[in-house]
């Protein structure tokens, strides 16, 4: 409502690094899961399924009481929390590969913004539902074998890659954070991603990169000094 279109217009999911509709022998090897597509949560990584496994942990540590959350929430009318949880659960999903559940978690946030309460509810209900499949599906998922792009190599570039973006006022600055959140999920720097979150959701980006600056220089990550 209040952000140009133009500045939108680079906000989109991650645009793969290979070519849609080849699947290779990483994606093959993974369980498969109704509602899950390893190719485009793959394309995601550079098909790296090291990288992917770090993604699907992280979801599952994240999510994993967010059935029952949610279910206690429905039943108290707690529509302010079904909203939280739901603008960061589309993000999330499809990072894994889980676009229905993202679709859905959208759908549910967009009724509740217009409060359409009912109807939310009901489709909340159906994505408790579909997010319990999900998990259960990512408990079978196996460590790969052989490690090969670290954490903290892809945290530095997606910290600088916020910073580049939140220079910029891009919109696009809330999707790299999503990813981040995910890379760095047990890390130890939740407390500073939680400030970086707020004021990107209240489109502050002054104030995301000065807490995203308490991030880098935790991280002894050099924030790129303009864009």
């Amino acid at each position: 409502k209040w952000i140009a279109p133009e500045r939108l217009a680079a906000r989109r999911p991650l645009a793969p690094h290979a070519a849609d509709g080849q699947p290779g022998d990483a994606a093959a090897a993974l369980p498969s899961i109704a509602g899950v597509n390893w190719e485009r949560a793959l394309a995601g990584v550079d098909n790296k399924r090291t990288r992917l496994h770090k993604r699907v942990l992280g979801f599952a540590r994240e999510y994993a009481a967010a059935p029952q959350a949610l279910r206690e929430a429905l039943a108290s009318d707690g529509f302010d929390y079904i909203q939280r949880l739901v603008h960061n659960l589309k993000s999330s999903a499809f990072y894994i590969g889980a676009e229905p559940l993202s679709a859905l978690a959208n759908e549910v946030e967009q009724a509740l913004r217009e409060s359409r309460h009912e109807e939310a509810a009901a489709l909340a209900a159906a994505m408790v539902t579909m997010l319990e499949k999900v998990l259960a599906g990512l408990e079978r998922i196996e460590a790969p074998e052989s490690g090969a792009a670290s954490a903290p190599a892809d945290a530095d570039r997606l910290v600088r890659r916020l910073g580049a973006l939140l220079m910029s006022d891009d919109a696009e600055a809330e999707d790299v954070l999503a990813e981040l959140e995910l890379v760095l999920a047990d890390s130890g720097y939740g407390a500073i991603l939680a400030q970086v979150r707020r004021a990107v959701e209240e489109i502050e980006y002054d104030a995301a990169l000065s807490a995203l600056g308490q991030l880098a220089g935790a991280m002894n990550v050099a924030l790129p000094e303009s864009v």
